[in-house]
């Protein structure tokens, strides 16, 4: 095996070629999109969760409202029945515009498209908060199917119902004492009054029950895509580490090759060879390279540039040589140039290397030799 030892290399810019590879993070960025697009998702289930959150206790609050006025119009209906007070009548009437108005709001709901304008108007004007209307509209039109909420929907319907017949018994008892002044309604009236008012407080629980149920299922659905997601995040890093470990792999291997070759080839030579990696920006030179470079020793070896001890008058065909190259204008890069030595001397030396690319083309990594060819070229200049 070749033993490196390690200095580092200011590489010039390669200039850019008819066919540019894309940079790295673009190559690379497709694997962080399973990790973009579960977060993407996580978040738009945690504002949804949120959401619905806010639709179910918009939902209690109208239900809690609903409830109020029921009560409210019962007492005021009993002391009409009872005293004969109208303006107590007048009361209980007005009592019921609440639960008329959400009334309303429920069958455009229920209808054969929801009518999601009418409900959205019937829930504002009843005194629903304008900010969550949005979210009771939406969550009563699209899980409207789902058991608990149809349930509370029939609950609903039939607490409207016996308003209705609320209605009905005032005005029965209107049109007697119309019929007959001082005259008091027939207690079988008292008595339905009480049973419908009884009724209704079932109704109000069984509506708060079946909300909450529809909740708790709304939230299961919410942890099972967020479990979903979470899975999705993990297989899609799993099957990016394999990836990336693949083609570390397949670099690692072409890499050892292309030296095993350049090793058979350089044996028995005077020649060194060198390693750059280019994303690194740092260039592995075996102890040959040293020796070579009159250095004695590692340490002081670590510091070599090529930069620094680049003859001045080489340095722009160095750079265009290269450029050419890592460009793909070239299959292989063959260069003759003068380094400045550790004794202060220039020597000629050439440097030939092979590039290896990745899968886009673009080069990651230049391997190759050096050979002092200092004697060969001074003997042909005399």
């Amino acid at each position: 095996m070749v033993s490196f030892r390690l200095s580092s290399f200011d590489p010039p810019t390669p200039v850019v070629a008819s066919r540019r590879p894309p940079p790295q993070w673009r190559r690379y960025a497709w694997l962080g999109m399973p990790l973009v697009l579960s977060l993407s998702m996580i978040f738009g289930v945690a504002w949804f969760g949120a959401w619905a959150l806010d639709g179910r206790q918009a939902f209690l609050a109208t239900q809690q409202q609903w409830s109020r006025a029921e009560r409210e119009a019962v007492a005021e209906l009993r002391k009409y029945l009872i005293q004969g007070d109208e303006p107590a009548l007048s009361t209980f009437r007005d009592k019921l515009r609440v639960p008329q108005l959400y009334q309303r709001a429920r069958e455009a709901l229920m209808a054969e498209p929801p009518d999601r304008t009418r409900a959205r108007s019937a829930l504002i004007e009843a005194g629903a908060r304008a900010d969550d209307v949005g979210a009771m509209v939406w969550l009563a039109a699209n899980l409207r199917t789902m058991s608990p909420v149809a349930e509370a929907m029939q609950a609903w319907t039939e607490g409207d119902r016996m308003l209705g017949e609320l209605q009905g018994l005032a005005e029965s008892a209107r049109q007697l004492r119309a019929a007959t002044p001082g005259s008091s309604p027939p207690i079988a009236t008292l008595s339905r009054v009480d049973q419908i008012s009884a009724r209704l407080g079932q109704l109000e629980q069984e509506v708060t029950g079946r909300i909450g149920d529809a909740a708790h299922q709304v939230n299961h659905w919410l942890f099972g895509a967020t479990s979903l997601m979470v899975a999705i995040m993990l297989v899609g890093g799993l099957v990016g580490i394999r990836v990336l470990t693949a083609r570390q792999w397949a670099a690692e291997s072409e890499s050892i090759r292309v030296s095993r070759r350049l090793e058979f080839a350089t044996q028995g030579s005077n020649e060194g060879i060198w390693d750059w990696h280019l994303e690194s920006h740092q260039v592995y030179w075996t102890p040959r390279v040293r020796d070579m470079m009159g250095f004695e020793s590692d340490e002081a070896f670590a510091q070599f540039r090529i930069r620094d001890h680049l003859h001045p008058d080489d340095q722009a065909r160095a750079k265009a040589v290269l450029r050419e190259h890592l460009s793909g204008l070239s299959e292989r890069l063959e260069l003759d140039v003068r380094l400045r030595c550790k004794s202060g001397d220039y020597r000629w030396f050439r440097f030939k290397a092979m590039s290896i690319r990745d899968e886009a083309s673009a080069p990651v990594r230049l391997l190759g030799t050096i050979a002092d060819i200092h004697v060969s070229v001074v003997a042909e200049q005399a």
